[in-house]
């Protein structure tokens, strides 16, 4: 609802405050990537380096961007991604979750505090290597007793039986 100068300067300022707390690589690759980041979030600057490269090259440095940025945080504060439904994931997108966990566990003696917590249907369709911890969790559906509950806690009280049917059905037992 800002105007577009309103919007560059609140966006100029956030990545200023996270180029003062970073390290003089990261600041050098964020200024240089600024316009790929503003992009993402519907910023262009006439003849930015964005507007200047051609679909591939904004592929590579978006990744380049996204990676910096994501480091920079992970840096300056414990940082948690969450990345829900990666089973619907487009190739795009798991390409870039590969090369940022792989430059991510390639740097030696850089403290990040980055956490990652992909949700998906059944198993994580993005290989991470093998050297990365990670631990699986599996929910469960919820049963009948259960979906009872969450119904009249959000109602406040007990449904008809074809509400839980219903529920049941057109959900597979996911509480969401």
């Amino acid at each position: 609802q800002r105007s577009e100068a309103e919007n560059k300067a609140a966006f100029s300022q956030k990545l200023t405050n996270l180029l003062d707390k970073t390290n003089e690589q990261l600041r050098r690759e964020l200024e240089r990537t600024q316009s790929f980041l503003g992009a993402l979030v519907g910023l262009y600057w006439p003849d930015s380096l964005y507007e200047q490269l051609e679909a591939e090259q904004r592929r590579e440095n978006t990744h380049h961007a996204l990676t910096a940025l994501i480091k920079a945080e992970a840096r300056c504060q414990p940082t948690l991604l969450i990345l829900e439904d990666i089973h619907w994931q487009d190739e795009e997108s798991g390409s870039f979750l590969q090369e940022l966990v792989r430059v991510l566990t390639l740097e030696e003696g850089q403290q990040t505090a980055l956490g990652i917590l992909m949700t998906a249907r059944n198993e994580v369709p993005v290989e991470l290597p093998a050297e990365l911890p990670l631990e699986n969790l599996l929910l469960s559906p919820l049963g009948d007793a259960s979906l009872d509950g969450l119904i009249e806690d959000m109602l406040g009280g007990l449904a008809a039986p074809s509400l839980r049917e219903i529920l049941a059905e057109q959900a597979e037992g996911n509480p969401y």
